[in-house]
């Protein structure tokens, strides 16, 4: 993974070299030597491009290196100082504050950028917040969560300018006219590009592949299938690399059943393709933490300067990925703890209430009996002048009496009832929203 650094920080020589390529090199700025050195480790992480050799070098500052340096070159203000302060209130509060006034949703997404740059944020953590309650409620969690960008290091992905053996999967890519989606006068850059790509995540270790013969690792609801034309794999992690032309404006519709000379990818579309020379890289995988996924030609940086940043946020992309995958497994760990819990709970509670069912019963069968006998008793002291035809008859008391013998738990053993076995529809009950088949039903 390389050299653990933070990437938001430039030391004075580089702030200042930075600046001086930013300005196109002027002469008689930064002179020596030294610079070189300097520049090296600016297009290793992606800010700079250079191009020759000794005398001749130049250097062309990246889109990357020009958002770092402005954030660099700015002075502290208020707003930096106070997501700095707000930071700390987290830090002090042991990672977790709680707040119950409704909030301003994008000036705190905007404070929450400007921690990142934060002089006390700590490596390898970033400020993140949550809804707490339903959309009605105005209660919100600040803690600190993981950011991966510390952890990667952008290193150079050397450009191929020409070769005679091409990676195999940017060899199918070549064959593969229908899905080019680049015009034949910027195809072979397009190629040279895959194949850049290609040969460095060779080089760092990574699996490439045609992205129809791999799978995404899956991740709840959502598809596994790979677009694009590279795909690339690190460890059980895959990502799909799509690399397309800009189309430009003024194309025609195409009639419902476009020529058949056209390559699928251009038939596809509801307008003729206007060719622009442009091009663009993208990450087709949905990210949880809405990184960038797409790096176009501009006026004055091309794809080609991007290479790099396009490895780092797969890079990143990866460990992010590990962390929702451990994630989703702790969580579904811990589900199943909690539905396990839940059923040894529910299972008690159904026994204790069929003893509390069954002591009740005999409870109220004892009372019962002891009834019966009180009114035998007394019938048989009944007045001795009531007439004859109104008295109990013998037969009928006795049988009452055998009768309360019969139901009274008292005159037989009372041993702790044994818990017996039970059925689903008996247990959900006690399962307080459980399902008794299990956490994925």
């Amino acid at each position: 993974m390389g050299m653990l650094h933070n990437t938001s920080f430039l030391n004075p020589l580089q702030k200042s070299v930075l600046a001086w390529i930013a300005g196109e090199c002027p002469p008689g700025i930064v002179e020596g030597y030294s610079p070189r050195i300097t520049a090296k480790a600016l297009e290793a992480r992606g800010l700079i491009t250079i191009n020759g050799k000794r005398q001749t070098w130049s250097a062309t500052i990246t889109e990357t290196g020009r958002a770092l340096l402005e954030r660099n070159l700015l002075p502290p203000d208020e707003s930096t100082a106070n997501a700095a302060a707000f930071l700390q209130d987290v830090l002090d509060a042991g990672g977790l504050i709680v707040t119950e006034d409704r909030r301003n949703g994008p000036a705190d997404t905007r404070m929450l950028e400007i921690a990142l740059g934060a002089p006390n944020r700590p490596f390898g953590k970033k400020p993140a917040r949550q809804s707490v309650g339903g959309w009605v409620s105005d209660t919100t969690e600040w803690f600190l969560a993981a950011h991966f960008p510390d952890f990667v290091e952008r290193r150079v992905v050397p450009l191929v300018v020409s070769t005679r053996s091409f990676h195999p999967v940017v060899a199918a890519y070549r064959e593969n006219r229908d899905g080019h989606r680049v015009s034949k006068d910027h195809l072979q850059r397009a190629e040279l590009i895959l194949q850049a790509l290609a040969a460095e995540a060779a080089r760092r270790g990574y699996g490439t592949a045609l992205p129809s013969v791999v799978t995404l690792r899956p991740s709840g609801s959502r598809s596994v299938d790979v677009s694009g034309q590279l795909a690339l794999a690190i460890g059980e992690n895959v990502f799909g690399i799509a690399i397309s032309e800009v189309p430009g404006t003024g194309g025609v519709r195409l009639p419902y059943q476009p020529n058949p000379g056209l390559p699928a990818w251009q038939r596809a579309r509801k307008f003729s393709f206007i060719p622009t020379g442009r091009l663009e890289l993208t990450i087709t995988n949905w990210s949880s933490a809405q990184r960038k996924s797409s790096f176009k030609d501009t006026r004055s940086v091309t794809v080609e300067s991007f290479l790099s940043d396009v490895l780092f946020e797969v890079e990143v992309r990866s460990l992010e990925a590990d962390w929702d995958h451990d994630e989703e497994a702790r969580k579904a760990a811990e589900q199943l703890a909690r539905w396990q819990r839940a059923m040894i709970a529910a299972e008690a509670a159904l026994h204790e209430s069929r003893r509390v069912k069954l002591l009740r019963d005999q409870v109220a069968r004892s009372s019962e009996a002891e009834d019966v006998r009180r009114f035998v008793a007394s019938a048989r002291v009944a007045q001795p002048d009531l007439a004859v035809e109104v008295m109990p008859a013998p037969e009928w008391l006795a049988w009452a009496e055998s009768y309360a013998n019969r139901i009274d738990p008292l005159l037989g053993p009372l041993p702790m009832p044994s818990d017996s076995a039970f059925k689903p529809d008996e247990l959900n009950p006690f399962l307080g929203g459980w399902n008794f088949y299990g956490v994925d039903r």
